[in-house]
Parts: C-alpha cells; structure tokens; sequence
C-alpha cells in the first residue's frame, strides 16, 4: 500500500504511519542496515557520545523504533536510566528482546508516544535523543524545540541522523541540536 499525497485528516495520517509501521517491524533493523550501508551502527554510537549523560542521567529516546539508540544509551552509561519513546507498539515489542539479551531491559523504558505530543514535564531528562525521526514528521523544528524543552538545564542536548535522501536537512538540524543548550 503506497501513502496518499495527502491525508484528510491527521488522524488517518496516524493510522496510516501506525500501520506502516507495524508492518515493516519486523524487518525494520536490516532495512536500516542495508539504507546506510551499515554506518547506523556508528551513527547511534555517536549520538549517545553527544548525548553526554551525567552520572545516573536520564535520557529520552524519541521515536526509538527498535531501541538501537536507546540500546546504545545504556550500554554507554552503565547507572543512566533510558526512556524509549515511539509511536509503534510493534516496532517497540520487536526491540525489546535486544535489552534483554544485553542485560539493560530494567534500565530502559519503554512508552507509547507521538513525538509531536511528548508526555513528559520539561526538565525530565538529562538529554534527549532521536535518530530517523526526522524523515517521518512533519514539523521536525517544533519536535527539535520539544525535545530542547524536555531537557535540564544542565544537559540540553537533541541529537539527530536520518537517511541519505534527507541528508542535508538533517546535518542542518543536526549540526544546530548538538549544539542547543538552555541558556
């Protein structure tokens, strides 16, 4: 099933993305793989270096699809204490034997989100993250100033990759998220 042009309302276009999701979930990790041509390993690796967590930090993963960012948080910072955050129960039940495997399944949380509407006070975390997010939102400016919002004062950091077909938009979103602090 390809998408509409345009959805009639928000809501459809919801249920559509839910549904595409639920779809490819199960091979959501190899097509990662095979679109960056494996460098998503080393980018979520990146992103939770940049995420510079203090000792038992808080992160926000936002959109975590499978929990690989999520998944690198906790394995980097061994007393932080992850939140994995998508929009897709399935994707997020296909991630979850990953943190088992690992060990972390009782440092990392998972929760049912739009990151449109994240249900978090500003404040709770110590950094905010996400990964192909971008290339699936339509106002990916606001989820930046969310995700900034959601941050301490301490530690605001957004962090941010996406595939090559959005590339230059999101080194731009990128090279300004690594660089966001509360002022």
């Amino acid at each position: 099933m390809s998408a509409p042009s345009e959805f009639a309302s928000e809501a459809e276009k919801a249920i559509y993305v839910s549904g595409m999701f639920a779809r490819i979930a199960p091979r959501y990790d190899l097509m990662n793989r095979l679109m960056t041509g494996g460098r998503d390993r080393a980018w979520r690796q990146s992103v939770a270096q940049l995420a510079a967590l203090p000792v038992g930090g808080r992160a926000l993963d936002v959109a975590t699809g499978t929990g690989d960012i999520a998944l690198a948080l906790a394995r980097r910072y061994p007393d932080a204490r992850v939140v994995a955050v998508d929009f897709s129960l399935e994707m997020m039940q296909t991630g979850r034997p990953k943190f088992t495997a690992a060990g972390l399944a009782e440092r990392i949380a998972l929760a049912a989100g739009d990151a449109l509407r994240l249900p978090f006070p500003d404040g709770s975390f110590d950094a905010a993250t996400t990964g192909f997010a971008l290339r699936n939102v339509d106002d990916w400016r606001f989820v930046g100033l969310h995700m900034k919002g959601l941050t301490t004062e301490r530690g605001a950091k957004a962090t941010a990759f996406c595939s090559p077909s959005l590339f230059l938009i999101c080194s731009l979103w990128s090279m300004k998220s690594n660089s966001i602090s509360k002022t």
